[in-house]
């Protein structure tokens, strides 16, 4: 598919804390040289399906150098039950170059389904007419099935302790589609973090996961991260081997309050 822009979620989900938003940036370097930048945070509380939500946003853009040519633009919303810690609609929004996707899903787990309403545009494939393609449909689900920022959220307030050799998974819902989310803790290191202009060292766990999805979001390769190893469980920085590409790296540089 037409993805030669890669950046991948779990970059992406944001530490949540009760009573305090907050914004995280990050940096995406190929080979050393940056390529682009991503945001992701809580951005604020709404009332949905008669239950406070927390709004969950993320968004991913490309260099100004890079836009010339082949401009990214991504972001992803999810409304996320304050109490009962699951999703209730989630929001995708892809623009890649010629790529455009859009995709809006509403999770029923009374009825144990979701359904989504997608369009998309590819000017990228040749000998192939470029229009919008709309579809919709419902998926099966079980119970606490999270979306791809929720995923992240509930193993951060799982009461399981990390440990090396740990191995989780999470329902997901993704791209029409029901799958699991798998995890898997590799050690423990201490590592360089320049973070608000300040270098610091903290200790991390290193994880593995084990995910394939589309779009900018698309997971292709060795992907491993360092989480930071405290309460807030932050995402310190991500490396990924991506075959033809070379690696990508991914590094927090900013946390707003």
């Amino acid at each position: 598919m037409k993805k030669n822009w890669i950046i991948f979620y779990f970059i992406l989900i944001p530490s949540l804390f009760s009573s305090e938003y907050r914004i995280y940036k990050y940096e995406i370097k190929w080979k050393g040289i940056l390529i682009g930048y991503a945001y992701m945070g809580i951005y604020g509380i709404i009332e949905y399906q008669n239950e406070p939500c927390y709004i969950l946003q993320t968004t991913a853009y490309n260099t100004p150098f890079l836009q010339t040519f082949y401009p990214v633009k991504d972001r992803i919303i999810s409304y996320w039950s304050v109490k009962k810690q699951i999703p209730y609609y989630s929001e995708k929004n892809l623009n890649e170059g010629n790529y455009h996707r859009y995709q809006q899903s509403f999770f029923y787990y009374d009825k144990k389904e979701i359904y989504w309403i997608q369009k998309e545009f590819s000017g990228n494939v040749k000998n192939r007419e470029n229009k919008w393609k709309l579809k919709n449909g419902t998926t099966n689900i079980i119970e606490n099935t999270q979306d791809i920022l929720s995923a992240i959220f509930y193993n951060k307030f799982s009461k399981k302790q990390p440990y090396i050799g740990a191995k989780f998974s999470v329902p997901l819902f993704d791209d029409t589609k029901s799958t699991e989310l798998h995890i898997q803790i590799i050690e423990k290191q201490k590592i360089r973090v320049n973070l608000n202009n300040d270098i610091i060292y903290k200790d991390a766990w290193v994880v593995k996961p084990f995910y394939d999805t589309t779009g900018l979001f698309r997971l292709a390769g060795d992907l491993t991260l360092w989480i930071s190893d405290d309460t807030n469980r932050d995402i310190l920085k991500m490396t990924a081997k991506i075959p033809y590409i070379g690696t990508i790296s991914v590094e927090l540089i900013e946390i707003k309050s």
